[in-house]
């Protein structure tokens, strides 16, 4: 739990503390109501905090999270093998500067100055080693991660698209299911209206109930 929750928490409880004091006729319910918020709180935070730390662990057990935590190591050398080869530099300068013929240190003193200077060169020559070979890795690496980031991303909209074409043919599907429909009820209007016209000239009963027979027929289908 992290400092702004803390604050948050105790910020809450003061006012709770203020609110109790002014409501002192309902101190004992909101004590209880309190307590209840308190408790659902802690308990989100807790199982928040439990998803987030499952989420983490999949996450550095995935070809992504192991890539990245690859990276990860890459920097922090690069950067220890920085630091390390400044301070060897400034050992170097420090050493040839103070043992010149000029300084007035004595031979015995100046030899042992080359010899630690070598030395330090030694050092020089295997952090310039050590820095180009993870800035080599850190460029491997920052290129495969790209490649799995695209290749999971071309799945992720293949998958969209597999997606669209169903719906794609789902909305096919309707839309000729409602031009049939259509059709249908517009050959029924038709039909309609034709049978009215004939009813509206008919002169006989006879005629009249076969129009009556037909129309029912019709319509038994609707």
């Amino acid at each position: 739990m992290d400092t702004n929750r803390l604050i948050k928490i105790g910020i809450a409880t003061m006012v709770a503390i203020i609110v109790l004091r002014v409501l002192a006729p309902f101190r004992f319910l909101l004590l209880i109501v309190l307590i209840l918020s308190a408790v659902i709180a802690l308990v989100y935070f807790s199982l928040r905090h439990q998803l987030n730390r499952r989420q983490q662990k999949a996450f550095e057990q995935s070809t992504e999270g192991q890539i990245q935590n690859r990276l990860d190591y890459c920097q922090e050398q690069i950067r220890k093998n920085q630091a390390e080869l400044l301070e060897v530099e400034k050992s170097i300068e420090e050493l040839t500067t103070q043992s010149r013929p000029e300084s007035g240190v004595a031979p015995f003193n100046r030899e042992e100055g080359q010899k630690l200077i070598r030395s330090f060169e030694l050092e020089k020559e295997l952090r310039t080693a050590k820095l180009a070979f993870y800035e080599a890795a850190k460029n491997k690496l920052s290129k495969m991660l790209a490649n799995h980031q695209f290749a999971q991303t071309v799945n992720d909209k293949k998958e969209q698209l597999r997606k669209l074409k169903e719906n794609h043919y789902e909305d096919l599907a309707e839309m000729e299911a409602l031009r049939l429909d259509m059709e249908m009820q517009a050959n029924y209007l038709e039909t309609i209206e034709e049978l009215s016209l004939k009813m509206f000239e008919s002169n006989s009963v006879e005629s009249a109930l076969v129009l009556q027979r037909e129309l029912e027929e019709m319509t038994r289908e609707i």
